[in-house]
């Protein structure tokens, strides 16, 4: 799967639409010209924004419909096959947006998502924290979802869940930022990973590999799926480092939320070899 750098923006004036652009290096050639900071944006869509609902059901006991709130807060998306997948959490939905426009739906949730992570397919891994909090922290539940066909199976009762990614038919789900909990997709605990850093921000995986980012300490480390450190990255041009990727090219993509830019770190090269800046940010790369 190619790597995709999604760049969303949305226009106060115009309250029905969030324009996406997307990115997509194919080749070394074209990730050569991302560095020179000539980017070809290959497509461009909107997002129809939620319409208003907040209206009066006029039954013989009058209930207000719940209130579908206008303004998107996009925590994560993915990129599969010709579909964006995106979290709406004000919604508690996600958005199911064909590249080429048609076929635009929604997925209901139970609660308002925040983490996705790809499994194999169409099927997908969604984390939501339940409405509830204990002394000791809280609780969300992960949602095993196929896009196509809906809900399969609910991990219940995960504490703390964060971030997620997935390999070899396991997730990995960072617990409150600490550490990474090894589980089959039936929720059945595998193992345990101590993370290599006690702020962990995001997580992706390729090939065995584990990459975890630090946006406290502006940090990007890579490790195998047993948590053995392999390399360890850090630059003043990265600042709080959030969203990763990785390319079938071993690239690593980093999107910096502070320092406001992409930075793209190919450790066959020993450092960060493309470095691009941009006035608006970039939010997600797929």
């Amino acid at each position: 799967m190619s790597s995709v750098l999604l760049d969303a923006g949305i226009n106060t004036k115009e309250t029905s639409e969030m324009t996406i652009d997307i990115f997509i290096p194919k080749s070394e050639e074209q990730v050569v010209k991302y560095d020179s900071g000539c980017i070809e944006v290959l497509k461009k869509f909107n997002i129809e924004r939620p319409k208003d609902s907040s209206t009066i059901d006029k039954t013989t006991k009058p209930k207000p419909k719940p209130v579908c709130h206008l303004d998107l807060d996009i925590f994560d998306c993915l990129y599969i096959s010709d579909l964006i997948v995106i979290t709406d959490y004000w919604n508690s939905q996600l958005l199911i947006n064909s590249i080429d426009g048609h076929k635009n739906r929604t997925i209901p949730l139970k609660g308002q998502p925040r983490c996705m992570s790809k499994i194999k397919d169409y099927h997908i891994a969604v984390s939501y924290i339940k409405p509830i909090e204990l002394a000791s922290g809280k609780v969300g539940n992960i949602d095993i979802i196929d896009i196509n066909n809906g809900l399969e199976t609910t991990i219940e009762n995960v504490w703390e869940v964060g971030c997620m990614t997935s390999q070899n038919e396991l997730l990995f789900v960072v617990i409150d930022g600490r550490k990474i909990n090894v589980m089959n997709m039936t929720g059945q605990f595998v193992r345990y990973i101590p993370c290599p850093s006690s702020h962990i921000s995001n997580i992706s995986s390729a090939e065995n590999l584990l990459f975890l980012s630090d946006s406290g300490k502006n940090e990007l480390f890579c490790c195998d799926l047993f948590g053995n450190r392999q390399w360890q990255f850090k630059d003043d041009r990265m600042k709080m480092p959030s969203s990763i990727i990785v390319d079938p090219n071993h690239n690593v993509y980093v999107t910096c939320d502070r320092s406001e830019n992409v930075v793209i770190v190919s450790p066959r090269e020993s450092g960060l070899r493309n470095f691009y800046k941009k006035t608006s940010m970039f939010y997600f790369p797929l």
